[in-house]
């Protein structure tokens, strides 16, 4: 490609200019392009809006949407009454007598832990075998835990610094459980003995747990 020597006119100063910043702009754009055909340098100057050159639209390509607010519940919508849950097999007033123990158990009996969680737990897990006392001393350190969501490394609850309101966790497992036992069976949990699916299913891990539950709730 030849080289071009481009020569602007010296008389335009357009530093001293008292009009808008964007037409001086425009204005040097002009004089430049000028120069440039008069050099028989081929210049694409197509800059109009994208609007400007399309062409007419395609027939049947044409959407014609309309956002509106629904006034219509999608849950009316498809017969799905408000109607307040209940448990299956005990009222609300026996329930209301029940102490939070019993509540537990009524929703996930011993019979799922030992056969389901416990013992798929133990395959994966490394060291001694998860007893069922140490799988509800587990399960109450992440309820504590749970209940302060300020914290986002857990080694902040087995810090051997003391306890101090303006720092660390408000109190210590270590008396309840070493962070190295505590860790290792965050990493062997299972809540299934099924078979995966053949497809990816993200609720697969816990779907015998909401199964569970809901053969109790309604």
């Amino acid at each position: 490609m030849a080289n071009v020597t481009v020569i602007v006119d010296p008389n335009h100063n357009f530093r001293t200019l008292s009009t808008n910043v964007q037409s001086n702009v425009q204005l040097g754009q002009q004089f430049l392009l000028q120069d440039l055909c008069f050099t028989d340098v081929k210049i694409d100057n197509d800059n109009d809006s994208i609007i400007k050159n399309a062409g007419p639209p395609l027939e049947g390509n044409q959407l014609n949407v309309e956002w509106v607010t629904p006034t219509l519940c999608p849950r009316r919508a498809s017969n799905v009454t408000n109607s307040a849950g209940s448990w299956k097999d005990k009222s609300w007033t026996a329930i209301a007598d029940m102490d939070k123990s019993a509540l537990f158990w009524m929703t996930f009996p011993k019979k799922y832990f030992w056969e389901v969680l416990i013992l798929q737990t133990n395959k994966s897990l490394k060291g001694e075998d998860l007893s069922l006392s140490e799988f509800y001393i587990w399960l109450g350190i992440n309820l504590l835990m749970g209940c302060y969501g300020c914290f986002s490394d857990q080694c902040y609850w087995w810090s051997s610094n003391p306890i101090h309101k303006f720092g660390g966790a408000p109190f210590c497992n270590t008396k309840w459980m070493l962070f190295k036992q505590f860790d290792a069976i965050n990493a062997a949990m299972r809540f299934t003995d099924d078979d995966s699916p053949g497809f990816e299913d993200k609720f697969h891990k816990v779907s015998k747990m909401i199964k569970l539950f809901n053969d109790h709730y309604s």
